[in-house]
């Protein structure tokens, strides 16, 4: 009877423990989270306190989750979270059933500096004979030198790009596409921090985009009172932008900088649905539509070759004069 009554007690201790645990654990998404990550606000996460564990999914460029052991000074939380490529420091505020966070960087990598624009790489094998551009056929041969001409005034576009110890990725830019395309003295200005944040891991560079904000800024266009409307294909690329996408990065000896770039398999996700969605925010900014034909031909080049790779020749930043078309 004894050993009945013990396994009894047991076993309700064990069931009243699980509740304690349960009621311990909060959870927090939708409008009951508000989640700032270097300066970019980011939507649709989710986060978990659990004791003094707190977890949050999707808050660092490329990381599933991201967890915390914070000090609860009643309702403000605290913490950080540290490998050898990065730190990340919490801040938070328990608001009733609400939580708001705030994450700040210090990205530790050598890829963390301003490096300058030194060209386009634009490397395909294929078997493809012809590339249809806006209607005109040209050979494949033809428009590899066409990009590769366009890469040429690559650095007089974004003469240069920095990686920040903050997180953020901002870029000097010329205002006016049509502009420097057209060999006029283009304005510049420097990208506003908030826009795009990244996080290296191994041999990835992961970037978390407001896509929607980059392109307003870049072509300075009042946006259409008409509202987008996207395809699934679409909307799944605007949440990968937004969740994180991996570039891939090198040493270079050559150029003694680095290459950021992508491979066929990382973009054919995301190769047919692009032309449509690059049409759509052409809409709303006008300076895109004569980049549209040539987006929607690399796209069709790209799906149909063999292997590829797409991305910028980064050299370390030098105070020169911003180079000429």
């Amino acid at each position: 009877m004894r050993t009945r009554i013990l396994g009894l007690v047991v076993l309700c201790m064990a069931v009243l423990s699980a509740c304690d645990d349960d009621e311990s654990s909060m959870g927090y998404s939708g409008d009951n989270l508000s989640l700032t990550v270097a300066g970019m606000q980011l939507d649709g996460r989710e986060a978990t306190l659990d004791g003094s564990t707190l977890t949050v999914k999707q808050a660092i460029p490329g990381e599933t989750e991201t967890v915390f052991q914070v000090e609860n000074d009643g309702s403000q939380l605290s913490g950080t979270n540290s490998n050898e490529n990065r730190d990340v420091t919490l801040d938070g505020t328990i608001n009733g059933n609400g939580l708001d966070l705030t994450l700040t960087m210090d990205v530790k990598h050598k890829l963390a500096a301003q490096w300058d624009v030194a060209g386009l790489i634009f490397d395909i094998e294929t078997s493809q004979d012809s590339v249809d551009l806006n209607g005109t056929k040209i050979t494949v041969e033809e428009f590899v030198s066409l990009m590769q001409f366009a890469g040429a005034m690559l650095p007089a576009i974004v003469p240069n790009i920095t990686l920040q110890q903050n997180g953020n990725v901002t870029a000097y830019y010329a205002t006016n596409l049509q502009e420097a395309m057209g060999g006029e003295t283009p304005v510049y200005a420097t990208s506003p921090e908030g826009m795009a944040i990244y996080n290296v891991i191994g041999q990835e560079i992961y970037v978390t985009l407001d896509l929607a904000g980059i392109v307003n800024d870049a072509m300075a266009s009042t946006p259409s009172t008409q509202a987008m409307q996207y395809s699934r294909a679409e909307s799944n690329i605007l949440d990968s932008f937004s969740n994180g996408i991996p570039l891939l990065w090198r040493d270079n000896s050559t150029t003694s900088g680095v290459d950021v770039y992508v491979t066929r398999e990382m973009m054919l996700p995301v190769v047919q649905a692009l032309p449509g969605l690059f049409a759509i925010l052409a809409n709303q900014n006008e300076n895109l539509n004569s980049l549209t034909p040539i987006v929607t031909a690399v796209c069709q080049l790209i799906e149909n070759s063999d292997s590829c790779e797409l991305g910028l020749q980064l050299v370390p930043y030098t105070e020169s004069t911003t180079p000429t078309l």
